[in-house]
């Protein structure tokens, strides 16, 4: 029981990060009936549950994550500038001016058997931390310093630098598909294929582009539900009618029963970004696909 309170479909991490994201950001979307659920919570077997006075709150809660995840974690400014950081991340590590991810490993283990010198340089590991570093990175690049170049160029490094830091405009968007796959008209979207041609041009004759960091593709996908196999589902106890408790989307009185299964409902985004330079170039191959290439 204890398991899923850490980690489970209606866990207490999601209860609190979606409402306290809403009210850091200002979005409407983590808003749901807490209240309903926590009163409604109980136990079966060693097994966490809700009854069905909150079958209504926890559908509601299940489509808020859904939206929360589509509308604000896979932003396209936030999804673009992740990438960013971490190609930034990666420039950094070669110039050993941050802890590669086997040292922070290395930190980890430390902290864990009490060494004081390590769990110094795990507090010191933040984001302030990374953002200094970036800083010192951005003006050995201003002084004409020599810096390891493998994952971006300096002139690119630079420019992603101070999109991070200065927070400049993120990479432009050439191209985006989102669609719901698991509907009728799945991955029937007016331009996917468009995207799908622009998608292997850019992996062929913009190959060198792509693989200096110049293009950025990115795709993400977010399902209405989680298959059991990732988490555990939310529990109904429709107490004393059913003996044992079921999955939320298998209950009678959910809607969420037709988008289980094979019609499970999801979102699927994908989107390419450029540097400016080349975002003229990669919009008239764009415009150059026929919007009936379907």
């Amino acid at each position: 029981m204890y398991d899923q309170i850490l980690d489970s479909g209606l866990d207490a991490d999601k209860l609190d990060y979606l409402q306290r994201d809403g009210y850091a950001t200002g979005v409407r979307y983590g808003t749901f009936d807490i209240e309903q659920i926590l009163k409604s919570v109980g136990q079966h077997e060693n097994q966490l549950c809700v009854d069905e006075d909150a079958i209504q709150a926890c559908i509601h809660f299940t489509l808020v994550r859904y939206l929360w995840y589509s509308q604000i974690i896979c932003n396209k400014n936030l999804v673009v500038f992740e990438q960013m950081v971490r190609f930034v991340y990666e420039a950094l590590v070669l110039n050993k001016m941050v802890p590669s991810p086997v040292e922070v490993l290395h930190m980890m283990k430390g902290v864990s058997e009490g060494n004081e010198q390590r769990t110094d340089e795990w507090l010191a590991f933040t984001d302030e931390g990374i953002i200094r570093r970036m800083e010192r990175m951005r003006r050995r690049l201003k002084k004409g310093e020599k810096v390891d170049e493998s994952v971006l160029s300096r002139d690119l490094l630079l420019d992603y630098i101070e999109r991070i830091v200065w927070k400049r405009e993120a990479l432009p968007n050439i191209a985006r598909v989102d669609y719901v796959e698991g509907a009728k008209w799945q991955g029937k979207h007016p331009r996917g294929e468009r995207y799908s041609i622009f998608h292997n041009w850019v992996l062929t004759d913009r190959s060198e582009d792509y693989n200096a960091h110049r293009i950025i593709m990115k795709s993400d996908h977010v399902k209405l539900i989680k298959d059991e196999g990732d988490e555990t589902p939310i529990l109904i106890k429709t107490s004393p009618h059913d003996l044992e408790p079921i999955p939320l989307q298998q209950h009678y009185g959910c809607i969420l029963q037709q988008f289980s299964g094979d019609n499970q409902i999801g979102l699927h985004m994908s989107r390419v970004y450029s540097v400016p330079k080349l975002y003229d170039e990669l919009v008239k191959k764009w415009d150059s696909i026929p919007e009936s290439a379907q």
